[in-house]
């Protein structure tokens, strides 16, 4: 094993490009980097009001007792310190807002990394083989 050099530290630091839900069926290509809640929390990013809400979110105890706006407002924060570029006010003055799954999508990517986005890939099957209707139709009979 060796020792992680600090130009490979400064390469992580920039984040990674990775693909997310766009608003319409095109992708949103963006840069993005994981946090910390704890670190969010602990630098006031998170307030104290809010810690209810971001344990809840965290362990997956959300339930009906469970403010949504206050859900929005930790979604919220770690989405604007997960979006390296462009960032989340970049956005908002484009005059967009992110949605409910991209909020979603950046959440899990913060704390998972990349594989959290693998479930929202979709793969498209190969369609070279593809028979006419009445093909298939004749061969179900």
């Amino acid at each position: 094993m060796l020792v992680t050099s600090l130009d490979k530290l400064k390469e992580k630091a920039q984040g990674q490009l990775v693909e997310l839900p766009g608003w319409d069926e095109e992708n949103f290509v963006c840069r993005v980097k994981r946090v910390s809640m704890l670190g969010l929390a602990s630098q006031g990013l998170i307030p104290n009001s809010l810690l209810s809400a971001a344990n809840k979110l965290f362990t997956s105890r959300v339930d009906n007792n469970t403010d949504l706006k206050d859900i929005f407002k930790v979604m919220e924060v770690i989405a604007k310190e997960t979006l390296v570029e462009p960032t989340y006010q970049h956005i908002e003055d484009c005059g967009l807002k992110l949605t409910d799954e991209q909020l979603t999508v950046l959440l899990n990517y913060s704390q998972q990394g990349a594989k959290a986005l693998e479930r929202f890939r979709t793969i498209k099957p190969n369609s070279e083989d593809n028979k006419s209707e009445q093909d298939i139709q004749q061969k179900t009979k």
